[in-house]
């Protein structure tokens, strides 16, 4: 049973440091694309944006849907795990089964929880 909880605190300090590896990433994309939202802007006379300015705008929302999927990841895990139980959850948490409905999924974490 010790050797379980030990081998179970390691995989969340790992995860918990890939976490923090990943928001670090995120922050620096998205002061990259905050850089460079003096393109973004027309000189105020209504004319049409430049090339290089329309690509600088195509890249800035590259960045943000790519920082908007990585968010997306983390609530689509809890959601998913939410219907998994203890064990499948372990066991899938190093593939992307972790993000699918898939094999033992039920409303039984709900009804323990509630009760």
């Amino acid at each position: 049973m010790n050797r379980a909880a030990t081998t179970l605190e390691q995989r969340v300090v790992a995860a918990e440091q890939r976490m923090v590896r990943l928001l670090t990433f995120v922050g620096m994309l998205l002061a990259a694309s905050l850089s460079l939202s003096h393109l973004l802007w027309p000189a105020g006379d209504g004319a049409p944006l430049a090339s290089a300015a329309c690509a600088a705008l195509a890249a800035v929302y590259a960045v943000l849907v790519l920082i908007a999927v990585i968010f997306i990841f983390p609530l689509l895990f809890m959601l998913m795990s939410s219907f998994k139980p203890t064990q499948q959850l372990l066991q899938d948490a190093s593939n992307l089964r972790a993000f699918l409905p898939v094999g033992d999924i039920s409303l039984q974490n709900y009804t323990d929880a509630f009760q």
